[in-house]
């Protein structure tokens, strides 16, 4: 009797972290960012939250994946992107990246010789 219920609660542990992997089919080649978040949102049922003015700064996407985690394609996506993600639960937030050490002290000299 233990042992069976053991396999029931691991069967049904194993069903319900499959059903939460959402596997993603994209095939895009420059378009706009906002269609891309648009046919992920389709086919994973995450939210996005985002304010409308941060595709100002976005560039066009290339991406083609096939059966890929949904982690894996948002890295894909925003690698060359001056945005970045964050996922909670079902929710994806997107906002600008930081500048690195580096790039500020970049943009601080740059200020400085112009000055």
């Amino acid at each position: 009797m233990r042992l069976t219920t053991v396999i029931l609660i691991a069967t049904l542990m194993q069903v319900s972290a499959a059903g939460l992997a959402q596997k993603i089919n994209l095939s895009k080649s420059n378009v706009p960012l906002k269609a891309v978040l648009k046919e992920i949102r389709t086919q994973s049922g995450y939210d996005f939250v985002y304010a409308e003015d941060i595709f100002d700064v976005a560039k066009p996407v290339n991406i083609q994946v096939k059966d890929a985690e949904l982690q894996d394609v948002l890295k894909e996506i925003f690698k060359a992107q001056p945005l970045t993600f964050t996922i909670s639960k079902t929710t994806v937030t997107i906002q600008p990246k930081e500048p690195t050490f580096l790039e500020r002290l970049a943009n601080r000299w740059a200020s400085i010789d112009a000055s």
